[in-house]
């Protein structure tokens, strides 16, 4: 078991061959350590899938999860599907 902190985060994603701002993988790990869901946005190619599954395999071996289930929003989604609400879902 490893602890899943900026450094083991940042080191995981240097030895993947990306550099990322140290603010980006700061966040990464305070919004994951804090429990928050994290939703990456940006132009295609700017490696947000990849830094997603290297944060995800990072905070697996810390025991933070299980597992991990990756998901690619749609147009189709709905506000409640991409970010959740109160209460119940809305009714189909």
């Amino acid at each position: 078991m490893t602890a899943f902190t900026s450094d083991d985060l940042n080191a995981a994603v240097e030895e993947a061959g990306m550099l990322f701002p140290s603010y980006v993988i700061d966040q990464l790990v305070a919004a994951i350590g804090a429990g928050k869901h994290v939703i990456r946005t940006g132009p295609p190619g700017t490696r947000k899938t990849t830094l997603a599954y290297i944060a995800s395999d990072v905070a697996r071996r810390a025991m933070f999860c299980t597992g991990y289930l990756p998901t690619t929003a749609t147009t189709e989604w709905t506000t409640y599907e991409t970010i959740g609400a109160l209460g119940r879902p809305p009714k189909a």
